[in-house]
């Protein structure tokens, strides 16, 4: 009598659990830079919002907050923004920061954390629409010709 094994080798297992380790990494990996870039799209968005905001201050208050009580950092007002981090609530993924004159200009910056987001680049935006985004750790310049991408 011939008996027929039926069943897999342990060699076929080992292989078949390889494939499987190797197609999690690359996916892992896959959806942290998906989250880096999520974050960033998000940030960006934020800064646009506060950038509305400035200007609807300035036309009620004739300048940019920064000669309120929050001189030391206008984003600290409620009507601009609330805080100097994004997001406001949760795991904060980005430090902003501004140079603001009182009537006449503002930079705003987001600095990456450390974290799921280091070294994902600074952003820029100005008073002017100009905006720059540097990819890596340095640091960038906005000019008229500057954009996100």
């Amino acid at each position: 009598m011939k008996h027929s094994l039926k069943g897999f080798a342990l060699i076929e297992l080992m292989i078949v659990v390889a494939i499987i380790g190797i197609l999690t990494v690359v996916v892992a990996t896959s959806y942290q830079s998906y989250l880096v870039r999520t974050h960033r799209a998000d940030v960006k968005t934020e800064m646009a919002i506060i950038a509305q905001n400035l200007a609807t201050y300035r036309l009620a208050n004739n300048d940019y907050g920064a000669s309120s009580s929050y001189s030391s950092n206008v984003l600290q007002n409620a009507a601009i923004y609330g805080g100097t981090s994004f997001p406001l609530t949760g795991t904060q993924y980005y430090d902003f920061t501004i140079t603001a004159a009182p009537t006449s200009s503002w930079t705003l910056r987001a600095v990456p954390r450390a974290g799921t987001q280091a070294n994902s680049g600074d952003i820029k935006l100005t008073d002017q629409g100009w905006k720059c985004w540097s990819q890596g750790t340095a640091n960038c310049t906005p000019s008229a010709s500057s954009t996100w991408d």
